[in-house]
């Protein structure tokens, strides 16, 4: 009886050791998971230390520029317009890239999305358009060329029943839930919406599981009509950025473009 119960002592402990194991090689298999580079989204990115060249090094998908109009000029700024301009700070060194990758913004024909998010209404978009339509057009046409730059408007200034008013090259961010004909379906580029409105997660261990199913409606909902999808105000450190991804988040919304690339380049 005493031999059986040493046993029966050293098969539980081996046990207990086991499952350790088990548990910790699940543990470090799922940090060690293989993930796609995403696309990075350089939020406000004229606040940048580097405008444009920063996020263009960590190869950002997406780069966003707040706009007012200042005496016919398109300026760059958020509560206010500041003295930098989107044509020097951005359409420029866009068309620089262009021409200089033989028709794309980065090479091998990977374009580029410049988010416009319009501060004082539809009069900064009439200027941009002109703008582009007299000195950058080749840069920007995105529905016959992937390696283009794809203007997208942002800001909810411009309403649906609007879209058809302004030229083929541009586009713009929706909304969740927003009705669409299949006409004006065909100019949205992208959803978005406020991360605030779904969960008050801050980036630190895992969001509740209600919190991650109403954003997953979103995202599924999106993707069926063939849309990406960002969050702004989205937690941005490691941890929110992969779960970022692990969700199907097509953007990664960030103020830190360089740190989102080497993350994900040290996860390969």
């Amino acid at each position: 009886m005493h031999t059986l119960t040493n046993l029966s002592r050293i098969l539980i402990a081996a046990l207990a050791i086991a499952m350790t194991v088990a548990c910790s090689s699940s543990k470090t298999a799922r940090l060690q998971t293989r993930l796609p580079q995403p696309a990075i989204h350089s939020h406000n990115d004229y606040d940048q230390q580097e405008p444009f060249f920063g996020a263009f090094r960590a190869g950002a998908a997406s780069i966003e520029a707040d706009v007012f109009l200042v005496d016919g000029q398109v300026m760059l700024g958020h509560d206010s317009p500041t003295r930098r301009s989107v044509r020097e700070s951005y359409l420029n060194h866009i068309r620089e890239a262009f021409r200089k990758n033989g028709g794309s913004v980065y090479p091998k024909g990977r374009g580029l999305q410049l988010l416009v998010d319009l501060k004082d209404g539809a009069l900064a978009l009439v200027a941009l358009q002109q703008l582009i339509e007299a000195e950058y057009k080749e840069c920007f046409d995105a529905r016959h060329n992937p390696g283009a730059a794809r203007l997208v408007i942002t800001g909810d200034k411009i309403k649906p029943n609007e879209f058809r008013l302004y030229a083929d090259f541009v586009f713009f961010d929706s909304r969740p839930g927003t009705e669409l004909t299949d006409e004006q379906l065909e100019r949205v580029a992208m959803v978005s919406d406020y991360f605030g409105s779904y969960s008050k997660w801050k980036g630190n261990g895992t969001m509740k599981a209600e919190d991650q199913q109403k954003l997953s409606k979103v995202i599924e909902q999106a993707h069926a009509k063939g849309k990406k999808v960002r969050f702004w105000a989205f937690p941005d450190n490691p941890n929110a950025w992969r779960t970022a991804v692990e969700m199907g988040i097509d953007f990664v919304n960030t103020d830190h473009p360089a740190d989102v690339a080497e993350y994900f380049q040290m996860q390969k």
